[in-house]
């Protein structure tokens, strides 16, 4: 029997279409006291009950459009399933795990010339035969993993001479790999750098890049005056 079909017409003959279905003094008493006691202590219950409960018509047949509605999103996440979104690691807890240290015997020099051999060849490409500020502009947007730099002038002179394969790119520092195998950190901050591509040499102040290789690829820069170290 479906719950949800028409009443018979023998049941609306014997029962006032203004009463609807009968019921005994226990169902009305239950009703009420099983509402009431649900709501919080610190409101008007009778009122709410007169207003929102009492005489009230609760339709028991089935709303098919919504049934409709959520058969059809059953059916496009079976086909096309939700994206489960992974969540990222903190800055504080990469660090604290060490995922971008670098291994004390990968520190070697002969380790990352390879990498430097593939981004030769990239930066020609992205030059693409460039000049002027064409080329300066391609350059400073590029991505300098790989990257021979040296720096030629700094606050803190002890930096200065230092030369070495870019291996890792931070928002404030350049981390390089010398060719004595030493891992050095060098701040961007008061740093003027120096880099060599084919026969072109590109000059770079430290505190007009610092961004993220991410945010530097997209980022739009303007000339501006510098002051000297």
């Amino acid at each position: 029997m479906d719950i949800y079909s028409e009443i018979p017409e023998y049941v609306k003959k014997n029962v006032p279409l203004e009463l609807g279905v009968p019921l005994n003094e226990y169902t009305k008493t239950f009703t009420k006291d099983y509402v009431l006691e649900l709501l919080p202590s610190n409101v008007k219950k009778d009122k709410i009950y007169e207003t929102k409960v009492e005489r009230k018509v609760v339709s028991l047949q089935s709303n098919k459009r919504i049934e409709e509605e959520n058969n059809l999103k059953s059916k496009k996440e079976q086909i096309n399933p939700p994206k489960k979104t992974s969540k990222r690691l903190s800055s504080k807890l990469q660090k604290k795990l060490g995922i971008y240290n670098i291994p004390k015997d990968n520190q070697k020099y002969s380790v990352f010339e390879p990498l430097n051999v593939l981004w030769s060849e990239y930066i020609l490409r992205v030059l693409a035969n460039s000049t002027g500020p064409n080329a300066a502009q391609k350059i400073i947007k590029a991505d300098f993993h790989g990257s021979i730099l040296s720096v030629v002038k700094a606050k803190c002179y002890s930096l200065v001479g230092k030369e070495g394969i870019v291996i890792q790119e931070t928002k404030n520092t350049f981390k390089i790999i010398t060719k004595t195998n030493n891992l050095l950190v060098i701040p961007k901050t008061n740093t003027i750098f120096e880099m060599k591509v084919s026969s072109y040499k590109f000059t770079f102040f430290g505190n007009q890049i610092m961004y993220k290789s991410s945010e530097r690829a997209t980022k739009k820069f303007k000339p501006k005056p510098n002051i000297d170290l």
